[in-house]
């Protein structure tokens, strides 16, 4: 999923890192509705993908991390700078640009002075929908059942 120093958004609008979740831990979705985590855990990943936002936030993920749109979700190794993705900000869902996006592999990060391991946390919820990371919202689309972006998604929309 995402590196163990990502900042998951939890109920009391603050945030803990991954190395702080465990089974019974309380974070937020999409719509900022608690989540009970099932189970977390951790493991050292040497393939990753290093995102940067506008938003000033950063993390490293899983290349086929699905990152959620408006309209669609992406993986993460698809995205590019300028693509726009879903972001969660005082309680809403905005928009976020993506400023870089960087694929780390065995062949290229010694040439990118990128760490060889990175050391992520892996969650599942009793809920399963799409939480906030770092200020982006992940998970899978399908999780919102069939609808795209439902009529509480549109009302919480802000350019």
């Amino acid at each position: 999923m995402v590196d163990i120093q990502a900042k998951i958004y939890t109920p009391d609008g603050e945030g803990v890192t991954g190395d702080q979740l465990k089974g019974g831990s309380k974070i937020i979705d999409l719509y900022g509705r608690e989540q009970m985590v099932r189970r977390a855990k951790t493991t050292s990943e040497k393939e990753y993908q290093l995102l940067e936002f506008e938003n000033g936030t950063s993390m490293f993920c899983l290349t086929y991390l699905s990152i959620l749109t408006w309209e669609d979700e992406v993986d993460a190794i698809d995205l590019k700078p300028g693509d726009k993705v879903l972001g969660y900000e005082d309680g809403r869902l905005t928009e976020v640009a993506v400023k870089d996006s960087l694929w780390v592999t065995v062949v290229n990060k010694k040439r990118l002075g990128m760490p060889k391991k990175v050391k992520m946390f892996f969650l599942e919820t009793y809920e399963d929908m799409p939480i906030v990371v770092n200020g982006i919202v992940i998970g899978m689309r399908k999780q919102l059942g069939s609808q795209r972006i439902n009529e509480e998604e549109n009302k919480l929309r802000r350019f």
